[in-house]
């Protein structure tokens, strides 16, 4: 099953309080520019390949935060929102690996 790219992300995946698989994500610069490298009038979305059960989906969302998790350099807690603004999701983030976990966070 090919993944779907999709601008409202999870479908089926953001049912409250359901963690996503984070298959593949950005790189670790990718990650800071989409944070960094904002501005009021411009947004750098990144790509996170999801799995929930046997749904798989590319999710096009921007960064709103990122704070260490264990000093490494590479493993990041992190705070993100839905290309549309609608949903936002908490998770875990290691961008050496590329892995993690998003779960959907009730406004």
């Amino acid at each position: 099953m090919a993944p779907q790219s999709t601008l409202v992300p999870f479908g089926s995946v953001g049912t409250v309080n359901a963690s996503a698989q984070i298959l593949n994500g950005p790189s670790k610069y990718d990650l800071m520019f989409a944070l960094f490298g904002r501005t009021s009038e411009k947004l750098y979305p990144v790509t996170f390949k999801v799995k929930k059960g046997d749904e798989v989906k590319e999710l096009i969302m921007h960064v709103v935060s990122v704070s260490i998790e264990d000093g490494s350099g590479e493993s990041w807690n992190i705070e993100t929102q839905s290309a549309d603004f609608q949903l936002r999701f908490s998770g875990y983030y290691r961008t050496d690996r590329r892995t993690g976990v998003l779960t959907p966070k009730s406004k």
